[in-house]
């Protein structure tokens, strides 16, 4: 094994994951993906993320809770395809 190949190769698994996250954003509504951003990006509170969307405190939390499901579920079908062709083989 060549020295710092496995350090590589999380790299690689690291980026393409970031690209599969990006991928899954972006089927998201705007309103959902926008609370997720300011939550879990900028790190703000739910009132001032809220206030930044201008809305009620308790539609961020829907909005947020709604994206975080539709984002696992996006990320779990993607993984679930991946594996699908990572066990057909041609003979």
């Amino acid at each position: 094994m060549l020295l710092g190949s496995d350090s590589a190769a999380r790299q690689i698994e690291a980026r393409l994951r970031l690209g599969e996250v990006q991928a899954a954003l972006n089927t998201i509504p705007d309103e959902q993906r926008a609370a997720l951003m300011l939550v879990t990006v900028e790190g703000l509170s739910y009132k001032e993320a809220a206030q930044v969307a201008q809305v009620p405190v308790g539609t961020i939390m829907s909005r947020l809770a709604r994206a975080r499901v539709a984002l696992e579920a996006k990320l779990a079908a993607g993984s679930d395809r991946r594996r699908s062709l990572d066990n057909a083989t041609v003979k």
